[in-house]
């Protein structure tokens, strides 16, 4: 099985054919594997190959100046994370080791001086982003393509609405505060590195938030999800393209009708002379904190009811944050 393309320029475009079409293929993905890539999307290549060049400059720093950027409380959410400070793997099985990557996280930069955001919870879900001061133009070009990321995915949650025969801005609401992370991944080259034989770059997990929009180069070692046989397969995009998955939020949304599921970052073959670096950059599009999560009601039927209880999107990934902090 592979990964299905979509090309959304039709919605974009406001053709009505395409978008239903679209929709149509939205619906199938997402009932079927959790995943698509997408292209037609609109965003210049320039943008992410400048990001990309950037944040290689970045990481190849001295570990000192990187740990410049660590968050002082300690959160995962904004600044460096170094390699071995985070074990996805144990948010599915409990048991995983750590993951091998290190990584750049930010949040929203646009967050208003307003009574919402200076409640108890804002202390982690609006933190200050960690910008660093180098590369020379780096933190210009996370801005840029965060706000690229945060135009994309309104997009997609509307082509999600139109999949499930609901208002095209049935969303809006849930995110019109939202607390969207994104990072920075780079997985370092692993010559001459000692990993254990159950270790992985990124350990196998589902995404916490409503969707997942991710920009991954082609290199040894990369994107896999999990097939209802048990098996793994390789996700692939063509040059351009982004992947897109869904994550818990939305499969509660859809009472499991759309899964959220399971994937990981496998370590590379053993490649003499070849360097097995990998980056990726990924936004998480998670909800208002306060947002209640329960099943939308075009996704009931007569015979079953709503398969989980209505939970609020901030505390469902603060928990799962929570487990991914305790590393082996």
């Amino acid at each position: 099985m592979s990964i299905p393309e979509i090309d959304i320029a039709g919605f974009l475009g406001n053709d009505p054919i395409a978008t239903r079409r679209i929709y149509d293929q939205v619906n199938e993905a997402l009932r079927e594997v959790g995943f698509f890539t997408v292209v037609g999307h609109g965003i210049d290549q320039q943008i992410t190959s400048t990001l990309s060049k950037t944040a290689k400059t970045f990481f190849d720093l001295p570990d000192a100046d990187k740990q410049r950027c660590s968050n002082p409380r300690g959160s995962i959410s904004r600044g460096y994370v170094g390699v071995g400070q985070e074990n996805l793997g144990r948010t599915h099985n409990g048991a995983a080791l750590v993951d091998i990557k290190e990584q750049l996280a930010f949040g929203r930069f646009d967050v208003p001086a307003t009574p919402y955001y200076q409640q108890a919870f804002a202390a982690t879900a609006f933190e200050p982003n960690i910008l660093p001061d180098r590369p020379p133009g780096f933190a210009d070009n996370i801005r840029l393509y965060y706000q690229c990321m945060e135009n994309l995915s309104r997009s997609l949650l509307q082509i999600f609405a139109g999949a499930l025969n609901v208002e095209r801005d049935f969303f809006a609401e849930f995110f019109d505060k939202h607390t969207s992370v994104m990072r920075i991944i780079n997985y370092p080259d692993q010559s001459g590195m000692r990993v254990d034989a159950a270790q992985t770059r990124s350990g196998a997990h589902t995404d916490y938030g409503a969707l997942t929009i991710l920009l991954a180069e082609k290199a040894l070692g990369g994107l896999q999800v999990k097939l209802r046989n048990g098996g793994w397969v390789d996700v692939e995009p063509q040059p351009g393209a982004f992947i897109i998955n869904i994550g818990d939020l939305m499969a509660m949304w859809t009472n499991d009708q759309w899964v959220s599921n399971i994937h990981r970052v496998s370590n590379p073959p053993a490649a003499p002379g070849q360097s097995t670096r990998r980056l990726s950059v990924a936004y998480f599009a998670h909800a208002n904190y306060d947002a209640l999560i329960r099943c939308i009601p075009t996704c009931l039927s007569v015979s079953e009811g709503a398969r989980h209880v209505p939970v609020l999107a901030g505390e469902h990934r603060a928990s799962k944050v929570k487990m991914s902090q305790q590393v082996a």
